[in-house]
């Protein structure tokens, strides 16, 4: 005794496995799944009952992805299971690295400067830039490690620099709310050491501005590449030079 499968117009294979017709026709195209036969009056594509399952696999596949060649390999292969978990696999490794750079991201958004400015002494200003000069590359192939990073916080200016081997944090207590994660040129710094007075200092996204009494200045930030996170480096680093 044989049994016959019914026949499914390239319409109701569609709606029955969720793939598209568009879809039906590009895997026919690609050898994946073919119908059952063509009409060769109409050109009507057939499928059947049994041709459903298979469909239906591909259209899970196409949402999550996976790959022709795997697709195929999975319908036809001789270890499916294995195939679909290397594919997981992928899948996994790739959402890491998404959120390994999504929160690299989003640390770059919170260490654009905020406008506004800080006033700090003339006297605390050379003190803290002083106590970490010295740890400036200036022939560092990071540019990034050749300037003098401020990181304003809850009311203290960290003046930091580094140059690979060791750290040097200079922290000043300063009466802002500004929070400013920023990265000025060294000469840029070694220019402050001279005023005498009140500094302000104004941030925009790219540039700082020193505002003392007689004069102003103004530099672009360093925005090539992103400082060390000296709040991490201090709790596993003992080269530390800490002036507070």
């Amino acid at each position: 005794m044989t049994t016959s499968s019914a026949l499914l117009t390239i319409g109701e294979m569609s709606r029955a496995s969720a793939l598209p017709i568009s879809a039906l026709r590009f895997y026919d195209k690609e050898g994946v799944l073919g119908p059952h036969s063509v009409d060769p009056h109409t050109g009507y594509r057939w499928y059947t009952d049994d041709q459903l399952r298979d469909a239906r696999m591909i259209a899970g596949m196409r949402r999550v992805g996976v790959p022709i060649r795997d697709m195929m390999a999975v319908l036809t292969g001789p270890e499916p299971h294995s195939c679909l978990d290397a594919h997981l696999r992928n899948l996994e490794d790739g959402l890491a690295d998404a959120r390994a750079e999504l929160g690299r991201i989003h640390r770059l958004i919170d260490s654009l400067p905020a406008s506004g400015g800080v006033d700090i002494d003339s006297w605390d200003l050379r003190r803290a830039l002083d106590a970490v000069l010295f740890a400036v590359n200036e022939e560092s192939e990071f540019p990034i490690l050749r300037g003098v990073h401020l990181d304003i916080h809850d009311g203290v200016a960290a003046f930091v620099t580094t140059d690979q081997f060791r750290l040097a944090v200079a922290e000043v207590k300063v009466h802002s709310a500004l929070t400013v994660s920023a990265v000025v040129p060294v000469a840029f710094a070694r220019l402050l050491r001279d005023v005498a007075g009140v500094v302000t200092l104004t941030f925009s996204p790219r540039t700082v501005t020193a505002s003392y009494p007689g004069g102003e200045v103004s530099s672009p930030l360093i925005e090539d590449g992103e400082f060390p996170d000296h709040r991490i480096l201090r709790e596993h680093n003992d080269a530390v030079e800490l002036s507070g």
